[in-house]
């Protein structure tokens, strides 16, 4: 993952909303891995974000959709 990847969030409500990757955060200690900082454009929010889940296909409430 790299700053400015864009990120979709699939909500239970099947509304997607975007994401910018704001930071790369490295090993978290407190949850094991490596994560990210995302910023949503739908609720002017942040959240941190497992890498793992970001790449893994099986993720089917997050997905990678356009690469820096």
């Amino acid at each position: 993952m790299q700053v400015g990847d864009l990120i979709r969030y699939w909500s239970v409500k099947s509304k997607p909303a975007l994401g910018l990757v704001l930071r790369d955060m490295g090993h978290m200690e407190l949850y094991g891995e490596d994560m990210v900082k995302v910023y949503w454009f739908d609720d002017y929010s942040t959240t941190d974000e497992r890498i793992r889940e970001l790449k893994d296909p099986a993720c089917e409430y997050l997905e990678v959709v356009n690469k820096v």
